[in-house]
């Protein structure tokens, strides 16, 4: 018998599914597999890269497209195919380069769908070059090529959130801007987060929004969070999370995916 017929079960990666190392618990991928075999349909939503996730998501028994870069784009992992793709206005190069001069010290990185650009760096720019396994190789941003779907700004917490008050006053109706991390603030066209994803990708999948079940831990998980009504959040959420998730369940040292099945298991 698949209890599972027909259930989404998508999860952010960093802050829920992975843990501190980086890495997917045993506890979590047993829970996943028992999920996925017993007719679950599991994918991944992140604000990370195509390359940047590619290891963790081959790692996994996904069996759906995935959502990246907080949704500007689903992504078929299987056929290596593009479903759709959300693209930035060719102005934002300008507001990069604005942003550049207004704050020197703050790293700027561009996202196609793939391939990762580095125009200017910041104190935190090798830490998270590092954590994307990408070359630290810089580029001038006239040579950066569109379409993009994300930009992205790096520094920490405290000289970000004047970056993102800059230009949260010029440009809010223009750009999504939100955060995965304190340390990264990030830009994508208007019409993009996880939550407008998810509800798409459980579209193109014939599944009902009741049956949707979605688990983040960082504000670009928001959207995501109050799409559907079962939605989970780790224990380390920022507070925003957890004042609209359903469900609170461990912290994603203590196997909050593992939690997020066992839940399901009980509904169906």
């Amino acid at each position: 018998m698949q209890k599972f017929r027909n259930v989404l079960l998508a999860t952010d990666l960093d802050g829920t599914l992975l843990n501190s190392n980086r890495e997917v618990d045993d506890e979590n991928l047993d829970a996943i597999h028992y999920f996925v075999q017993n007719g679950g349909i599991f994918t991944a939503s992140t604000g990370r890269s195509l390359s940047a996730a590619r290891t963790i998501l081959e790692g996994l028994p996904i069996n759906a497209p995935v959502i990246l870069y907080n949704g500007a784009v689903i992504y078929d992992i299987k056929t290596e195919n593009v479903l759709t793709a959300k693209y930035l206005d060719n102005d934002y190069l300008k507001t990069a380069e604005e942003v550049m001069k207004k704050f020197p010290d703050v790293g700027v990185e561009f996202y196609t769908v793939d391939r990762t650009y580095l125009s200017q760096y910041s104190e935190v720019t090798k830490l998270h070059f590092d954590l994307i396994n990408e070359p630290l190789v810089l580029t001038p941003i006239d040579d950066v090529r569109p379409p993009l779907v994300k930009g992205l700004f790096t520094q920490v917490p405290e000289r970000l959130a004047e970056v993102k008050q800059y230009l949260v006053e010029r440009y809010e109706e223009k750009y999504s801007i939100t955060s995965s991390s304190p340390y990264l603030l990030e830009i994508t066209n208007k019409n993009v987060n996880k939550g407008i994803a998810v509800l798409e990708l459980a579209e193109h999948l014939d599944i009902n929004t009741e049956n949707i079940c979605v688990i983040g831990d960082g504000l670009n998980d928001l959207e995501m969070i109050r799409a559907v009504e079962m939605s989970c959040t780790p224990e380390n959420a920022v507070n925003e999370l957890k004042e609209h998730a359903a469900y609170i369940v461990s912290d994603n040292e203590h196997y909050a995916l593992k939690d997020t099945v066992a839940l399901l298991n009980e509904k169906y």
